[in-house]
């Protein structure tokens, strides 16, 4: 006999605040009111007091009230409290395990967090090679080849958003451990030995970093961007850019022109013998 496989569909928990109910959405942190699902309140923006959340609520905006406005203030519990279940598939824990932990704690690697407190930088590998994550630098830096001065933030050409996360992305050489100006305006062919790689955003790569520099609260900065092992690049199809729109672009302007040089090119004329 066939055993079918059954799957189970979880309820979304839900809460409500002054009347009005959110959808608790631990995945992105965030409750989503069910009247207006564009309408988000995300956990990082609130006041953290390890056992709860408080903030300022405008009944009439359903969502944080402005600086400059009255709102009621209101407590809500820890999402650990609120879905436990999510938590646990969300951060790959034992639901045994979310017992007396804070959001924070379960949210934020705290080992990550220790060692990048204690002076390392974090480390990125590109297609097999380490690059050193620094921020004040500006760059990531090669671990181990001199030759090379890096990949300067300010050089990677563009950000790519995807299911609401953002990404760099760029062209880089792997034997040289370079990034690619590519330019749009002229190539007609993909560089040979080229590739396409994905990195997390500067804030991902190094959120206590990121916040150190920039003067950002921390705690909240790794909220949102908690820390991540093991980073590696991730290896993109050139057809999953725009660039291979860019270059048939490029060759069709390309043979116009040569069309038109021919069509323009002076016609010889062919002289005739004299008649005997």
């Amino acid at each position: 006999m066939e055993k079918k496989l059954q799957f189970k569909v979880r309820d979304i928990p839900k809460i409500k605040i002054e009347g009005a109910e959110f959808f608790v959405d631990v995945d992105w942190q965030r409750l989503t009111d069910m009247r207006d699902m564009l309408n988000d309140i995300y956990f990082f923006d609130l006041k953290d007091h390890g056992t709860h959340y408080s903030f300022s609520y405008d009944p009439q905006k359903r969502n944080i009230a402005d600086s400059n406005s009255g709102g009621i203030t209101v407590e809500i519990p820890q999402m650990v409290n609120l879905d436990p279940v999510g938590m646990a598939e969300r951060y790959g824990c034992d639901l045994d395990s979310l017992t007396g932990k804070t959001d924070y704690e379960i949210i934020v690697n705290q080992d990550l967090v220790k060692r990048r407190e204690m002076g390392e930088l974090p480390v990125i590998e590109i297609e097999g090679y380490s690059f050193i994550v620094d921020i004040r630098m500006g760059c990531l830096r090669p671990k181990d080849d001199l030759q090379t001065a890096g990949i300067a933030f300010d050089t990677i050409p563009s950000i790519d958003i995807e299911d609401g996360f953002q990404y760099l992305y760029f062209a880089y050489d792997p034997k040289r451990h370079k990034c690619v100006a590519l330019d749009e305006r002229t190539i007609t062919a993909i560089p040979e030995g080229v590739v396409v790689v994905e990195i997390p955003t500067v804030p991902q790569l190094d959120p206590i970093g990121f916040a150190r520099e920039y003067g950002l609260d921390q705690i909240r900065t790794l909220r949102e961007y908690p820390p991540i092992a093991n980073m590696k690049s991730k290896l993109i199809p050139w057809n999953y850019t725009p660039i291979e729109r860019i270059i048939q672009r490029n060759q069709k302007k390309l043979l116009e022109r040569h069309v038109i040089k021919i069509n323009n090119r002076p016609k010889t004329r062919i002289r005739r013998g004299k008649k005997l």
